[in-house]
């Protein structure tokens, strides 16, 4: 809770100006309100200018500072909603972004200080890459790289990162036990805010971009239900359990329409065209993607008459389906390959311990790229702008690749006769 008062600077003096102050879980910030006034003319009680003949101006000061207030009010909870906010320094920047002071501040060259800064500047605003404004997730990622910064080198100047300083980041996240994809995430996002500080001018060690100061990543092992699998999903009788049968009935739409769950679990009767496809607007790249209707995704949609049950939070969504995975027998043992830390792991399971709501988008493709659908018509659908990042992404194993080579050889190849 953030508490908002006007004080003056110096009471005694002749005239001085006036600070908004933000008070917060022990915190006090003091902020320049740019107005000024005979203290004579002050009403500690009221924290407004009195309203005496002997001073016309005040009613028109007090509007200011009315205004003043509403809009830093607005800026820190805004701000909040996205991206917890809790130290001064960051209140500070918050309150510069919302009265345009930044032109009057030098842009920080600490990497700290600079990405309190670069958080400020992109709350509420457009990212160019969806059209979307950037999300509390992608800020929060931001706010990460700067914990992890203060506890590496928390005075390190950005022109100052080098591959010392590199090796020291992924040494902390490897010690941390992070996995390898993690590691590289987390690599990408500390390089997309040395980008933005070399576009505001700040110069860069040339190290920073070189190929040693690199992303890493690892394939993942994840799982994907073959079509017998969905059947036994789809036939199991869950009339007792509704709740698991709405989180059922929500993972066979996005196995079978390849949507992401935040799209599958906000389909309503708006998207259906024309009986026989899904016209949506997929959230995460704001494309609109159209979607046949498979039979098993119409008699789901039927049974709520076009408009899906909406879904609980992801986490317990994926909770839910990994109980019906079981109920469904999805037992196969299933062993997936994780680096973490220095070490490679492996888990082996039975594979509904697996199952999560990204497994539905990642079965929609893997089903479709067995049965020799080509791969230009399933990335229509998926979003993947290369196949190589598509091939990447489906998971298929050795021996179904095989197993497709070997019937292409056994449909398109006429008996060989043998010479000798």
């Amino acid at each position: 809770m953030y508490n908002f008062n006007f004080n003056l600077k110096d009471p005694k003096a002749k005239e001085t100006p006036i600070n908004l102050v933000v008070r917060w879980k022990g915190n006090r910030l003091k902020y320049a309100t740019n107005e000024k006034i005979n203290p004579n003319y002050w009403n500690d009680k009221s924290q407004r200018a009195k309203l005496v003949k002997d001073f016309p101006l005040g009613s028109d000061l007090n509007n200011r500072l009315n205004e003043f207030e509403a809009m830093a009010k607005k800026a820190i909870n805004k701000n909040q909603s996205i991206t917890e906010i809790t130290t001064s320094k960051e209140v500070r920047a918050t309150l510069d972004q919302c009265f345009n002071r930044f032109e009057t501040v030098t842009i920080p060259i600490d990497l700290s200080r600079f990405i309190d800064y670069f958080v400020i500047e992109r709350t509420g605003a457009i990212n160019p890459k969806t059209n979307r404004v950037y999300s509390k997730k992608t800020l929060y990622k931001y706010k990460e790289v700067k914990d992890m910064v203060n506890i590496i080198e928390p005075k390190i100047q950005i022109n100052e990162i080098e591959m010392s300083f590199y090796h020291k980041y992924k040494g902390y996240l490897t010690n941390e036990n992070k996995s390898i994809n993690t590691i590289g995430k987390y690599i990408t996002t500390l390089k997309t805010i040395l980008h933005a500080a070399r576009d505001k001018g700040i110069k860069l060690n040339e190290n920073y971009n070189s190929r040693t100061f690199v992303s890493m990543s690892e394939e993942a092992t994840d799982i994907y239900l073959n079509e017998h699998e969905l059947n036994l999903l789809y036939k199991l009788d869950l009339s007792k359990k509704p709740s698991l049968e709405r989180v059922r009935d929500l993972f066979l739409i996005g196995c079978w329409t390849g949507l992401r769950f935040s799209d599958f679990t906000n389909l309503s009767k708006d998207n259906l065209k024309e009986n026989n496809y899904l016209e949506v607007m997929a959230y995460k790249t704001n494309k609109k993607v159209v979607i046949p209707l498979h039979p098993m995704v119409k008699n789901i949609l039927n049974k709520y008459d076009y408009t899906p049950p909406k879904a609980i939070s992801n986490q317990k969504f994926n909770e839910f389906i990994k109980e019906v995975g079981k109920l469904a027998n999805i037992n196969e043992p299933f062993t997936k390959k994780i680096t973490k830390g220095h070490l490679l792991n492996r888990i082996t399971k039975e594979k509904f311990n697996f199952m999560s709501s990204h497994t539905a988008r990642r079965s929609f493709a893997t089903n479709l790229y067995l049965n020799k659908f080509p791969s230009i018509s399933i990335m229509a659908i998926t979003g993947h702008k290369t196949e190589t990042s598509f091939l990447k992404y489906i998971k298929v194993s050795s021996k179904e690749h095989a197993t497709k080579i070997l019937e292409h050889w056994n449909t398109q190849t006429k008996e060989i006769k043998m010479y000798g």
